[in-house]
């Protein structure tokens, strides 16, 4: 339980765990502004010096799968996709071979 978490980290993990629960729901639209949070959260507390890459990379990911899932490939804001994107390819150069 978020509410129940103990420290700055738990509580990071436990909100990007609902993200990721939402999104395997289809209910994108109630978790994008949590999704931002968590990028800001990564870029503001620099996060990607010191924590784990694939924790990073869930939050690029929950942010991309995110977007596309709300708005659809076509009407997604292209600038968030390709941020997403293109901080999902930094963190996990693999994901670009995926996906191509």
């Amino acid at each position: 339980n978020v509410d129940k978490a103990q420290s700055g980290r738990e509580k990071f993990l436990w909100r990007l765990h609902v993200v990721e629960l939402c999104l395997r729901l289809n209910i994108a639209k109630f978790v994008i502004p949590t999704i931002e949070d968590l990028a800001n959260t990564v870029d503001d507390l620099h996060l990607k010096k010191w924590e784990n890459k694939d924790l990073i990379c869930r939050v690029y990911n929950a942010g991309y799968e995110g977007y596309l899932k709300l708005y659809g490939p076509q009407k997604a804001p292209k600038d968030k996709v390709d941020y997403f994107y293109n901080c999902l390819c930094l963190c996990n150069p693999g994901y670009f071979i995926k996906k191509k």
